[in-house]
């Protein structure tokens, strides 16, 4: 995790302000570690003249950027008491954690607890790390969600697939096929997040009932086809998991957007 500093400027920046917005915190999403940003670290770190953000810093905000904690189980805890101490749901907590007992909770166990915000955000950039984060809490949140990857990018990101259903009829969806196409990443990963909270809650989905339409059909996406591209395209590339030697890759061309924005790349 990038370290950072009041002045500080850019997506890792933007990623600190969310995670700040969802513990409570009263902040933009500009991407400037500037004077208001600096307090709200300082507030959830309960520290003064303390607001650089380091890997203590980062692991202790993470969760509000999966969407989820990790709760070790004590003496008279239940799911209710669990949810209230999070400020979330009894049924979220139920949902998450289904080969669980609510009644006799084993001391020293883990519980795995959903926080109460929709994760998918449409205010901030995404990029394969982001895209990872939420993955890994919609899984969290709902764990009949099964993960997967179909490959590795030329730089060697994991491309991540979801699958939602079991019917014999297949599907596929795809998200930022070109790295200029970003946007398509959230709508793919919302529209998996509404379907399996409607999944979850029982209830009907733009006119369509989840339980019978994962009896029907397999739906395969896969949201971020080429996060290098992505990377490139926004600037990025030095933040990138390759750093500055992605742009000297010969022989591959990432996308047309990376080739024309780094010729030779």
């Amino acid at each position: 995790m990038k370290e950072l500093y009041p002045g500080d400027q850019g997506i890792w920046v933007q990623y600190l302000q969310l995670a700040l917005q969802r513990a409570g915190q009263q902040v933009m999403l500009d991407g400037i570690f500037g004077p208001k940003t600096c307090a709200a670290v300082e507030k959830v770190m309960g520290s003064s003249g303390k607001c650089a953000v380091k890997e203590a810093q980062w692991n202790r905000l993470l969760p509000f950027l999966r969407g989820y904690i990790t709760h070790e189980v004590k003496a008279g805890d239940t799911f209710f008491s669990i949810a209230k101490m999070y400020d979330t749901t009894m049924e979220r907590v139920m949902h998450a954690n289904p080969g669980t007992d609510a009644g006799a909770l084993q001391i020293g166990s883990t519980v795995v607890v959903p926080l109460s915000f929709p994760l998918v955000s449409g205010e901030v950039p995404y990029t394969s790390l982001l895209t990872g984060w939420i993955i890994e809490g919609l899984q969290a949140r709902y764990p009949y969600l099964q993960v997967g990857t179909i490959g590795r990018s030329v730089m060697g990101t994991p491309l991540w697939s979801l699958q939602l259903g079991n019917g014999p009829v297949e599907v596929g969806y795809n998200a930022s096929f070109h790295a200029n196409e970003s946007i398509t990443t959230p709508v793919l990963l919302k529209f998996a997040e509404r379907l399996l909270e409607a999944y979850a809650d029982e209830r009907m989905y733009e006119e369509l009932y989840p339980e019978r339409l994962f009896e029907e059909y397999s739906l395969y996406l896969v949201p971020l086809v080429n996060p290098d591209g992505k990377w490139a395209f926004d600037g990025r590339i030095l933040l990138s998991p390759c750093g500055p030697h992605c742009v000297r890759i010969p022989g591959y061309s990432v996308s047309g957007r990376m080739e024309g924005k780094y010729p030779g790349s």
